[in-house]
């Protein structure tokens, strides 16, 4: 889930070899080559292996070329760090969700804003970060994170 702030992803079946920029925030609508910066099938390796190897064999690797073509390729609209988006769309169903807890239950919402002794309030809030929670374990459970994952957006959101 988390893409560890990789510039770029190979995925390949052997078949077919695609290299995507993980910069680009992905939609549901997006089509394969959306982000896609090099695509080759098994017909092309011969042809094209020194392009592959120039840019993604361990020792071009160790020597910087594959940082350098990130670097080459990187667009500069529409780039945004997925964890970045993450983050922000995970705290944009944390709005959601308060929102429509709020909705629901207008007696909380009015004791926070009238509270009338500082150990109520306090009470309140602690009910409050209670649900704060449970909205973040909800959203966790929700994506399947990792207990690495969580920590990271944790983490990012303290």
């Amino acid at each position: 889930m988390v893409s560890k702030k990789l510039p770029l992803s190979i995925l390949t079946d052997f078949e077919e070899l695609s290299v995507y920029d993980c910069r680009i925030q992905p939609t549901k609508t997006d089509k394969a080559a959306t982000a896609r910066l090099l695509y080759f099938t098994y017909p092309d390796y011969t042809q094209r292996w020194e392009d592959i190897a120039t840019i993604f064999s361990r020792e071009a690797i160790l020597a910087g070329s594959f940082d350098a073509y990130a670097e080459s390729m990187k667009r500069k609209k529409g780039t945004l760090e997925v964890d970045t988006a993450f983050l922000k769309e995970i705290e944009s169903w944390r709005v959601l969700l308060a929102r429509h807890m709020a909705l629901r239950n207008p007696q909380l919402t009015q004791d926070l804003a009238n509270g009338k002794t500082v150990h109520e309030q306090m009470t309140l809030q602690r009910q409050i970060h209670a649900a704060d929670r449970q909205i973040d374990q909800l959203i966790y459970q929700l994506y399947g994170l990792t207990a690495e994952e969580i920590n990271i957006v944790e983490q990012a959101t303290q």
